[in-house]
């Protein structure tokens, strides 16, 4: 019998189990490089994902900035502001107005017809509501008008000058709009609404993106999912997340029914659209990211397996081809980033090409200006040319009519009166452009002196009274109270009060009253009540501002409509535009008393009751130079 040497066995089991625990440990240190390679790709592959949803998110955003711009664009139609500036001529739609209206929907509808989302059209229907809810234009047909005209209402938009995307769920054939307020010279007069059809945008930025096993949703941010209409049958969750909890740009794992019907782990991305009250949900199964089997599912097993060398064997070489796979995937991902990187880059040529076209309108716009304030320098160069000879035509038929060289027969004297008063009248009325002239020309400047002001407006009621009194008109005044002497431009100041006087003689009918009113703002404040406005200065106001004064003149006469009560105070304009209109005058004179009235720091206002009721022009400046603030630093409180 042969006896195996004991201390050769144990050498021999110790380099056993020496080899096996190297052995076992050389598998669980190809264990942990597996696992950490598992999830550095995993990591990168959830990174590719949330950035390829928030590439999708920027071409959404770039694509609403776009249809933003062209209703901009279609907001400043020259269509829509004709039809305004004909309706506020009073013209009706027998007589014109309907043909400014039949061009805007002419021009909505190949607005319609010209923008495309691919080979649809980014647009499915453009109307325009006024803000007492009539509709003026619409794209629609007849019985879509009728079902939505109240509902689409509700979208306009008060005080509010931005565009603005809103989500619709009101009806099946759109679910998506753009609104943007429309202002007609400062007021809100309506609303042009843009509605897109979602599922062309479902059908050219996310069905390309689509697949089995990843689902692209448009949530909105009271929570409403929107997806395409063939796919909303397929989208079922296990227990439905609250979408509106979840944080942008990070995974979120849920259960979900694939379109087999089987219950499957998914991962999620959410991702706001820029500009929009949309969100991106991205959803992804969880198999095609992560694999089959998790990392910690995967360390198990193959910590299992390493007391089978074989089975770990296997298990390790199988995993390994689960890389190969996901890194082949990946590397096709990075094939599509390339594609969406191309597309990028051609929307922002797109942008810079945009930007360049913005540039050179805005040096068009430049260059008109400077063209306007050539034609101002211009004017007052010739009113100077033409206001000597006038002077020398004024004077030598005074001398004639004065019969300095000579007796006159009764038709001479008749005819050189009419050559005199021409004469006057036309110097006026250059004096009136030289002086419009230096003010836009910036060359105009007060002077101001020490006047006295009660001595002032009994001159100005002098230079209109013997003219009133001719045609039975009472004048009036009240100047108790004033202060003894003011500082101001007395030729500008004489020149505003003679033409609210003239203005009021000249359109006042025979028999009627004039008044001229003039006071100190009193301690409790400045009221003032018109049809169409409130001019309020609080008394915290007028002690920060120290002295004003108020002067107010009011006539009996034709009135002034609402609608024209600020209109007049504009170059040339008259209330009375027609070729035959009764009152004569250039429309000069407000303009000009407006402009001096904001060099004193004041304001001028029209205040009437309607036509035919009268009407009192008031304006109110400081009594010193150093009060002649902007009179906008005032608290003035205008409703309409």
């Amino acid at each position: 019998m042969v006896f195996e040497n004991p201390s050769k066995k144990n050498f021999k089991s110790s380099y056993y189990y020496a080899a096996v625990f190297l052995l076992f440990g050389f598998i669980f240190f190809l264990l942990c490089l597996h696992y950490q390679s598992q999830m550095r790709l995993q990591k990168i592959s959830i990174n590719r994902l949330a950035q390829q949803a928030e590439e999708i998110a920027a071409s959404l955003s770039y694509f609403y900035d776009e249809r933003k711009n062209d209703l901009e664009n279609m907001a400043e139609s020259r269509e829509i502001s004709a039809f305004f500036e004909n309706k506020a001529l009073g013209i009706s739609l027998e007589y014109g107005l309907r043909a400014s209206q039949v061009a805007i929907s002419t021009r909505f509808h190949k607005f319609i017809e010209k923008k495309e989302i691919g080979t649809d059209k980014a647009f499915s229907r453009l109307l325009f509501i006024k803000t007492d809810g009539e509709l003026l234009a619409d794209t629609g047909t007849e019985d879509v008008k009728s079902k939505d005209r109240l509902y689409l209402k509700n979208f306009i938009t008060h005080g509010d000058r931005q565009a603005r995307v809103i989500h619709l769920n009101h009806q099946d054939y759109f679910n998506v709009c753009i609104c943007i307020p429309y202002f007609f010279k400062g007021v809100h007069t309506g609303q042009l609404i843009a509605l897109i059809a979602q599922k062309n945008i479902f059908a050219f930025f996310l069905k390309p993106e689509q697949s089995s096993c990843r689902f692209l949703l448009i949530m909105c941010e009271d929570g409403h999912l929107s997806a395409p209409w063939s796919d909303q049958s397929t989208i079922r969750f296990d227990k439905p997340p609250d979408f509106r909890k979840i944080k942008t740009g990070k995974p979120q794992y849920l259960k979900m029914f694939d379109p087999d019907g089987k219950l499957a782990d998914m991962i999620m991305f959410k991702t706001r659209i820029k500009g929009t009250p949309f969100f991106i949900i991205d959803i992804h199964k969880a198999t095609e990211v992560l694999g089959h089997i998790s990392p910690l599912h995967l360390f198990m097993i193959l910590g299992i397996s390493t007391v089978i060398i074989c089975c770990g064997t296997i298990f390790f070489f199988h995993s390994s081809t689960r890389t190969l796979i996901l890194s082949s995937r990946l590397e096709e991902s990075q094939i599509k980033e390339m594609e969406i990187k191309e597309k990028n880059l051609h929307l922002e040529e797109e942008i810079i090409r945009r930007k360049l076209a913005e540039r050179q309108l805005k040096n068009s716009r430049d260059l008109a200006e400077s063209a306007n304030i050539a034609k101002s320098e211009f004017l007052a160069n010739m009113s100077h040319e033409l206001r000597t000879p006038l002077n020398h035509i004024i004077g030598f038929t005074e001398l004639v009519i004065d019969k300095h060289f000579g007796e006159l027969n009764p038709i001479q004297e008749e005819y050189l009166g009419d050559v005199l008063n021409s004469s006057r009248h036309l110097l006026s009325l250059i004096n009136d452009i030289l002086d419009l002239s230096k003010v836009e020309a910036g060359k105009m400047d007060l002077e101001p002196t020490d006047i006295h002001l009660k001595t002032l407006l009994e001159n100005s009621l002098v230079m209109i009274k013997e003219k009133a009194m001719k045609i039975g008109i009472q004048v009036s005044a009240d100047v108790d109270g004033l202060p003894e002497m003011i500082t101001a431009d007395e030729r500008k100041l004489k020149q505003i009060i003679y033409n609210l006087l003239s203005n009021a003689v000249k359109f006042t009918p025979d028999g009627g009253k004039i008044s001229l009113v003039a006071n100190l703002a009193e301690s409790s404040g400045l009221k003032a009540h018109g049809m169409t406005k409130t001019v309020q200065i609080s008394t915290s106001d007028l002690e920060r501002h120290r002295h004003w004064i108020t002067i107010s003149v009011a006539d009996t006469g034709v009135g002034i409509k609402s609608e024209d009560m600020e209109r007049i105070f504009n170059h040339f304009e008259q209330v009375e535009n027609s070729t035959s209109r009764c009152f004569e005058g250039t429309g000069l004179g407000l303009a000009l008393s407006r402009r001096f009235v904001e060099m004193h720091g004041g304001m001028i206002w029209a205040q009437s009751l309607g036509h035919g009721k009268g009407s009192t022009f008031s304006f109110i400046i400081p009594l010193q130079p150093e009060d002649m603030d902007s009179v906008s630093e005032i608290d003035l409180d205008k409703n309409c």
